[in-house]
């Protein structure tokens, strides 16, 4: 986990955040109000609800499966990127306001659209549900990451060109980046009780009631209105818990499953096996990766002059104190 998350660090405010944060106590970690300052950026506050919501978002990518057992000083290092991110959001979103750059009702929409391609019915919302990321709270992140895409562009786009050479180079030294995983198609039922999840299992293996009809009627999940419908998914999709999904053969019942969100059980519908990608398949997403990668350089480069002329003031060790 160590690894992944370093690649967040901004080394603007890096070394000073940590001096912070390693110097603070680990005896006083404590429950934090959600108003409380953590931070000032151009005289724009940062409370520790802010950052709160930028951890979790960090535990969903990372899929940490139990935040209670990570050490002390991995705890300290996502606090540290929860507080970096936010403040490097609020600049941005800040900087696209002074130039004017807002994403209209259109743009979301569309970008909603291509963002839930894939998905059936609730499945997206439902997948970021079982994630521990709400609707509300992943909307307005998707929205405000609209906006400072549109503001990188807006000021970087003519910075970056990649070609069809590149593109057909990196493909034929990447072949293994190119296999399909195996994706497979499932319902899923969650109920917030082992006796509920108990009962259930009982009915859908005596073939008492269909898993899809149960699913509609005792699934807390939105996508129980579908049949508990997910569409089709590959490993890395779901959370670590879910992993062992991928082994059930095509019409079988999972185990119950427990997470911090409830009790879980899925039956497999359909399977997808692994395949090779063709250059014709592989050369979009191989564009969008190389120009990105290259569009991260000029931007941290950008960022870190941004930050370097703001006036962000860090409230000592708040930050560090805030429970996850």
């Amino acid at each position: 986990m160590h690894e992944k998350m370093n690649k967040l660090f901004n080394t603007s405010i890096l070394f000073f955040l940590f001096f912070l944060f390693a110097c603070s106590n680990k005896a006083t970690v404590e429950e934090i109000s959600d108003n409380t300052l953590v931070a000032v950026v151009n005289g724009s506050d940062i409370v520790a609800s802010e950052v709160r919501t930028e951890i979790q978002f960090l535990i969903s990518q990372f899929r940490i499966k139990n935040k209670n057992n990570l050490a002390y000083e991995e705890k300290l290092q996502l606090k540290l990127n929860g507080l970096n991110r936010t403040i490097s959001n609020r600049l941005l979103i800040m900087e696209a306001a002074a130039s004017n750059i807002s994403v209209s009702h259109e743009e979301y929409e569309e970008a909603l659209l291509l963002a839930m391609s894939g998905y059936e019915g609730n499945s997206f919302y439902e997948n970021m549900k079982i994630r521990g990321v709400s609707k509300k709270l992943w909307d307005k992140k998707f929205k405000n990451n609209l906006i400072i895409e549109k503001l990188i562009k807006n000021n970087h786009a003519g910075e970056v060109k990649i070609n069809d050479e590149q593109v057909r180079q990196y493909y034929d030294n990447h072949q293994k980046e190119f296999k399909k995983k195996q994706e497979i198609r499932a319902r899923h039922i969650m109920v917030a009780t082992e006796d509920e999840a108990q009962s259930l299992y009982k009915k859908i293996k005596s073939n008492k009631d269909s898993f899809s009809e149960l699913a509609e009627i005792y699934s807390l999940d939105p996508g129980g209105v579908a049949g508990g419908d997910l569409g089709y998914f590959s490993t890395g999709q779901m959370p670590e818990d879910f992993d062992s999904i991928f082994s059930l053969k095509l019409n079988q019942i999972s185990e119950i499953i427990k997470t911090p969100y409830g009790y879980h059980i899925f039956i497999v519908t359909d399977k997808k096996p692994a395949q090779q990608m063709s250059f014709n398949e592989s050369k979009k997403r191989i564009y969008n990766n190389l120009l990105r990668d290259k569009q991260a350089k000029v931007f941290n480069r950008w960022l870190l002059k941004l930050k370097d002329k703001s006036k962000i003031k860090i409230v000592n060790n708040v930050a560090s104190k805030i429970k996850l």
